[in-house]
């Protein structure tokens, strides 16, 4: 969902990376914001989410976190900010009110 160029469901295999699920859908667009891509992933009845920092995997930052897709996980891609300190609104990855996945 969100930044990538074909969205839609994608099947991914063990130990597909986030990196790897965007390269399945396109890559993202010029407007995304890597350093805030969120996952959402349902635990029973509930749905857990875990902001992702892309820009650090993609660079090999020392500090990037690796993270693995799990079947059924969906992949929300944010738009990038225009303006600095413009629509930066928490909510809107729809995510603040959920239980976040543990690294």
């Amino acid at each position: 969902m969100g930044e990538v160029n074909r969205q839609g469901s994608y099947e991914v295999q063990s130990f597909t990376t986030l990196p790897e699920a965007l390269a399945l859908a396109g890559g993202y667009t010029i407007r995304a914001r890597l350093d805030s891509i969120v996952i959402y992933r349902r635990n029973g009845d509930q749905i857990l989410a875990r902001k992702v920092d892309v820009q650090k995997m993609l660079t090999m930052d020392k500090d990037a976190t690796a993270f693995f897709l799990m079947p059924d996980d969906t992949i929300f891609v944010p738009k990038r900010r225009i303006l600095q300190g413009f629509g930066d609104h928490p909510g809107d990855c729809g995510c603040d009110s959920l239980p976040w996945l543990e690294p």
